[in-house]
């Protein structure tokens, strides 16, 4: 949940530093999570994106929430190398794939990354429109690089 992303000087807390990035829009505030699994796969996120140099995230205590702060430059670069993927290598990464079965608790988000590819790519060979998965069901995982 976002719990603030802009806000003028005016309504910068009292212990708000002076550099403060809130009032440039580059900055957001995150819930911290009291569900284990979607706090991992979180902090997962953010620190793979923070190893990218595109954000800075810091685990702020009161109130406990994570603080992203944005670098819009390396980030737009960061985009553009996804983006750049060359549709060849797509769809190479498409056809080369595995059966899987669901099992309880499984996410795509867990498959993919155990697989080395993206939600989006499951869903797209899968026909699947949304995140709904069930134990047991067969899909066949793309296999990343």
């Amino acid at each position: 949940m976002v719990t603030s992303l802009t806000r003028p000087t005016t309504r910068q807390p009292r212990n708000a530093s002076a550099r403060s990035v809130h009032p440039t829009g580059m900055a957001v505030d995150l819930r911290y999570s009291r569900d284990s699994r979607c706090r991992k796969w979180l902090e997962d996120v953010l620190l793979s994106l923070e190893r990218a140099g595109v954000l800075d995230v810091t685990l702020e205590r009161y109130p406990v929430h994570y603080h992203v702060a944005l670098f819009p430059q390396p980030y737009l670069q960061y985009v553009e190398r996804l983006e750049g993927e060359s549709a060849t290598r797509q769809a190479t990464r498409l056809a080369e794939r595995t059966a899987y079965t669901i099992q309880p608790g499984d996410s795509l988000w867990d498959i993919a990354r155990q697989y080395g590819t993206t939600v989006d790519e499951i869903q797209a060979v899968n026909g699947i429109d949304g995140n709904r998965i069930y134990a047991g069901q067969v899909i066949d995982v793309p296999l990343g690089s």
